[in-house]
């Protein structure tokens, strides 16, 4: 399944080349809003929840959809899997905002804006777009009679799987813009009298 760069909804340490070690930042560009200087990634410093192949655990869930006319059982453990990864990412950088010392208060807009990023971006979103595919496909070819029964199985479930590759970046792109323009927005102007003080 293709994938695009894998978003990065916080900006780490040894991640990117722009600013900030900590806050939030626009997914796959590295660039950040907290304090701090940006370092170019190095090959030790290996997100495990983004550069590895645990990244397509967030996508399970659109798989799980697109079996899902075929195989009802898979979708649930399908949404177990993928927000595992939610999950698992959130601490990861939560930590990882810790461990740079970061302040509570952005501890907690770090973990925030990467379980909600996560949650709409690889979960909800795309899922749901799968799941009305697939249902959609599945009502249309039973109606198709001239087709193999074969074919009228399995088509509601390549459907749902040939769309996985051409949704991911419009949504990442959507949500992220979405991000941008609100709770990323209200949190810059949040960090605006901190760096003014002397």
């Amino acid at each position: 399944m293709a994938s695009p760069p894998p978003p990065r909804p916080v900006a780490r340490e040894g991640e990117g080349g722009g600013t900030g070690t900590t806050g939030t930042a626009t997914p796959g560009t590295g660039t950040g809003t907290g304090t701090g200087t940006g370092k170019g990634k190095g090959t030790e410093d290996v997100d495990l929840f983004r550069d590895t192949p645990v990244r397509y655990l967030g996508y399970a869930n659109e798989v799980g959809e697109a079996f899902g006319p075929v195989v009802p059982k898979v979708v649930r453990p399908s949404y177990v899997l993928a927000f595992g990864y939610v999950f698992a990412d959130t601490a990861d950088k939560a930590y990882g905002a810790f461990k740079a010392r970061a302040s509570t208060a952005e501890i907690v807009r770090v973990a925030t804006d990467c379980l909600l990023w996560q949650t709409l971006a690889s979960v909800l979103v795309p899922g749901a777009i799968i799941n009305v595919a697939a249902n959609n496909t599945a009502r249309l070819v039973q109606g198709m009679q001239s087709l193999p029964p074969v074919a009228r199985k399995w088509t509601p479930t390549i459907v749902g799987l040939g769309l996985i590759p051409f949704i991911i970046h419009p949504i990442d792109t959507g949500i992220d813009y979405v991000f941008d323009n609100t709770i990323r927005r209200v949190w810059l102007a949040e960090d605006e009298p901190n760096k003014k003080d002397p």
